[in-house]
């Protein structure tokens, strides 16, 4: 169960970590402007939607509206991590789909306004007026000098959200039927399986602490001026 888990969540929070900074970037680069106010509001609808919500129309935009659409020939499965026993790599992909969109646009969301504030304070500091007054290029000073800062809370974020992750598989994974362990931990809080809860509530634990560490250890390794 724990690498099916490790699959699905690892792969939702790459992906939304290589949507969602690039695209606060962008927002704070381009401070007020028509993509600044799209992102925004994109942002903040996806904030507000709830997991189980998200989940519930992508199974039914994905799996069933769009199979009726194209009449069958193309659609994403709705359930499970492959058809069969003898299924390949390509489909484990496919079923990857809807839960790995399910919890991406959440965690997009939220890091791309966190990229955002941390992006335009780091933009107002004095060091970054000086390297605009030198001539370089703007290019240049967003992503050699202001991005390395900006860039440093998120470390702390992921650290957080990762847990955070976990327990919002529980939702995602039993909508979709993910054999992970959000699902396993659904099944038991259905079936009262204490033992089974306390399982995962200390593994939940243990992640937290564990990446916590990591971020700090991280820390030291990308900002110079943090030694332990």
């Amino acid at each position: 169960r724990v690498p099916n888990s490790v699959l699905l969540l690892g792969t939702a929070l790459i992906l939304s970590l290589l949507i969602a900074i690039p695209l606060g970037i962008f927002a704070a680069t381009r401070q007020y402007s028509k993509l600044d106010m799209t992102t925004s509001v994109v942002s903040y609808v996806g904030i507000s939607v709830p997991s189980f919500v998200l989940g519930i129309f992508l199974l039914f935009a994905g799996g069933i509206w769009l199979r009726h659409l194209t009449g069958g020939d193309f659609y994403f499965p709705l359930f499970g991590m492959h058809k069969g026993s003898t299924s390949g790599v390509d489909d484990l992909v496919w079923h990857m789909v809807l839960p790995v969109t399910s919890l991406a646009v959440l965690s997009v969301a939220g890091f791309s306004r966190f990229m955002r504030a941390s992006m335009l304070e780091v933009l107002h500091q004095d060091y970054v007026r000086t390297a605009k007054a030198k001539g370089l290029a703007q290019r240049t000073v967003n992503y050699k000098h202001a991005l390395r800062n900006a860039i440093l809370p998120i470390i702390t974020l992921v650290a957080l959200q990762t847990p955070q992750f976990v327990s919002g598989a529980i939702i995602t994974e039993g909508i979709f039927s993910w054999p992970g362990m959000g699902l396993l931990a659904f099944q038991a809080a259905v079936d009262r399986d204490y033992p089974v809860i306390l399982g995962v509530v200390m593994l939940v634990a243990v992640l937290t602490v564990t990446f916590n560490l990591l971020a700090d250890i991280a820390y030291a390794v990308v900002d110079p001026r943090i030694r332990y």
